[in-house]
Formats: C-alpha cells, sequence, structure tokens
C-alpha cells in the first residue's frame, strides 16, 4: 500500500471537490469560502466571506464559476 501524505491542513468541512485549470477546488462549508490548491500543496482563497454556506461547484462554458448557496437554496 502507498503511503499517504497530508497536502494541506485548515479544512473546516471541504465539499464538492473539483480537478479544474490544474488545481483542485473545492469549498469549505463552515469557512464560507471557496479555495484552490495546486498539487504542490499550494492553497489560494478564491473567495471569502460568502454570506451563506457553500456546498458545490461547477463551470461555465465559458468559465464562469458557479457555486450552490445551500440555505439559500441558490446557483
Amino acid at each position: 500500500m502507498a503511503n499517504l501524505e497530508q497536502l494541506i491542513g485548515g479544512v473546516d468541512f471541504g465539499e464538492g471537490p473539483r480537478w479544474h485549470d490544474g488545481a483542485l477546488w473545492y469549498c469549505d462549508f463552515f469557512q464560507r469560502a471557496i479555495y484552490t490548491v495546486t498539487p504542490d500543496g499550494t492553497r489560494t482563497a478564491v473567495h471569502t466571506g460568502l454570506g451563506d454556506q457553500t456546498s458545490g461547484l461547477g463551470w461555465l462554458p465559458d468559465g464562469r464559476l458557479l457555486v450552490v448557496a445551500m440555505k439559500q437554496q441558490k446557483v
């Protein structure tokens, strides 16, 4: 079995992981933020201070990011 290594820390409740443009994107439900993580472990906050808990990600054909706002039940 391969050895596992922790790539990043500080995730409260990561959700909706998606690979896009060379990075792993995910929502952090409790931090109300969206992050990217590159293969070398660099984590970047893409959107922070969102007014709702995020629970999913997607992209439109033109590249615009879609985010699910759970409590508001909106995209």
